[in-house]
């Protein structure tokens, strides 16, 4: 389950997009799987600012298609910053589930080379009389590559709670 993961991740997720930065098929093989992340750790950045001043422990981010998360993304994000559980601490065996998730969804690409990716994030912990997980925030973010192969966020239409 892991291997279709990580190669629809790398493959179908970002390949086309990286192959309009000019770079050859097996160079865009080569650098896909650092340049998606790139996309996701920027995600995951704004995310974190859009709710900053609610700290929940662990955070958790779920990918398209099985909602996991592949263990080099797991490795990656702590490198840039964000402190990441696998999904087995926000929804562990036989307990309610806790922590702050952001689900990365549906995903569109344009003829311009923009990618929009709908995210979901919310906080997963049970809290006796108030709520049983309650979403923080839905909505799209529009990203393209610069010049640079670099990742920017364009827009984001949504809304918070």
């Amino acid at each position: 389950m892991r291997n279709r993961h990580i190669c629809f991740v790398c493959e179908i997720l970002f390949v086309y997009v990286l192959g309009n930065c000019g770079r050859s098929a097996q160079a865009v093989q080569e650098k896909s799987q650092s340049a998606e992340y790139g996309a996701v750790l920027l995600v995951c950045r704004a995310e974190l600012h859009a709710v900053s001043g609610r700290v929940i422990s662990p955070l958790c981010v779920s990918v398209p298609p099985d909602g996991g998360t592949p263990e080099s993304l797991l490795s990656y994000l702590p490198l840039h910053g964000i402190a990441v559980d696998k999904m087995s601490a926000c929804y562990p065996r036989g307990e309610l589930s806790r922590g702050l998730e952001i689900r990365l969804r549906q995903l569109k690409r344009s003829p311009e080379g923009q990618l929009e990716m709908t995210v979901e994030t919310g906080d997963l912990t049970f809290r006796p009389g108030i709520h049983f997980a309650e979403a923080l925030r839905f909505g799209t973010y529009r990203r393209k590559q610069n010049e640079a192969c670099k990742w920017t966020i364009l827009n984001y239409t949504g809304g918070g709670r």
